[in-house]
């Protein structure tokens, strides 16, 4: 079926069955609102207007020496459709576009823009476009179009936003002041009181001293100080104040073959002089002072002559007496 909108323009050509046009044939035309009679003219040609209600219609066609002929066809109230910018920062053109069901541009349409604040009455220009700039105050907008012979539109809807400034958070960790470039403080860190700046100094001073007291205590002991121990039957004692304690072969074999506990015993490991600790023996002349070097310890002697040697070589000493 044929289609129509209300106040169109319609244009036959009435035509026989060969295909030529037909002049002085009477047309009829049934119109929802009234009927109309029309006569071709000598190019065939009928023309009116549709009317402003919606319904069929219907042409019936006459001629002398010709069969009459009918056709049928529906008018329709044609709807616009609006769409408006999405978004548009303050203080900028804001647009909205009317077109009819088809997506052609209406022109003439009565668009009203509710904005914050205000309404706004424009009329779409040739390509279907109405624009405005007062968009001063940031909000919801909405969009509605009317014209004679159309169903109103559906309703736009738009936002005017504040400017999104960009924010370096590089230079601005915590961010910046809405809608501008300044930094944002950053939230104070307190904890029971304290800056956070002052804990982290203090904490900083404090690892170093918290790792000397919870890394193992390891130390070299010197064969007279073994001997003495194990004379004095202090060895256990020696072995409850470190971890571990490094020991000549001599020695740990004698601790060993002894008769006490595995606890104790496990405590004591011996070392032997490698390339770098032969090096150094030769330098200091006791091996003991080379050992302790070699495994990078404390020293453990019962012997002034070790003590001294020890001490020339930088290597802390701890007198078997003191135990």
């Amino acid at each position: 079926m044929i289609k129509a909108k209300i106040n169109e323009t319609l244009t036959y050509i009435i035509k026989d069955d060969s295909g030529n046009v037909v002049k002085g044939a009477k047309v009829s035309i049934g119109l929802p609102d009234g009927n109309v009679a029309k006569t071709s003219d000598y190019a065939g040609k009928i023309t009116f207007n549709a009317g402003e209600k919606e319904g069929s219609y219907t042409l019936k066609v006459s001629k002398d020496c010709y069969e009459n002929d009918t056709l049928t066809g529906t008018i329709i109230m044609p709807k616009l459709v609006i769409k408006c910018d999405s978004e548009v920062n303050i203080n900028k053109t804001l647009c909205c576009y009317v077109k009819d069901q088809d997506g052609n541009n209406v022109e003439g349409a009565n668009v009203k823009l509710t904005m914050p604040g205000r309404e706004i009455l424009l009329i779409s220009d040739a390509s279907g476009k109405v624009c405005t700039n007062e968009t001063q105050i940031a909000g919801d907008v909405t969009a509605i179009a009317s014209k004679e012979g159309y169903e109103d539109s559906n309703i736009a809807t738009g936002k005017i936003i504040k400017e999104k400034i960009p924010c370096d958070t590089a230079i601005c960790p915590c961010g910046c002041i809405e809608g501008t470039t300044q930094c944002k403080p950053c939230p104070e860190c307190n904890i029971f009181g304290l800056p956070c700046w002052i804990l982290l100094l203090l904490l900083i001073l404090i690892a170093p001293l918290l790792f000397l007291l919870l890394r193992k205590k390891k130390i070299y002991a010197d064969e007279e100080s073994i001997n003495k121990a194990i004379k004095e039957e202090q060895l256990e004692n020696m072995a409850k104040q470190y971890d571990k304690i490094y020991v000549s072969r001599k020695s740990y074999d004698k601790i060993w073959g002894m008769d006490i506990e595995d606890k104790i015993k496990n405590k004591f490991e011996y070392v032997d002089l490698d390339e770098k600790g032969e090096k150094y023996q030769q330098e200091c002349g006791d091996e003991h002072v080379a050992r302790a070097k070699q495994q990078n310890l404390g020293l453990l002697t019962a012997n002034d002559e070790t003590a001294k040697k020890a001490k020339e070589n930088k290597i802390k000493i701890k007198r078997y007496e003191e135990i």
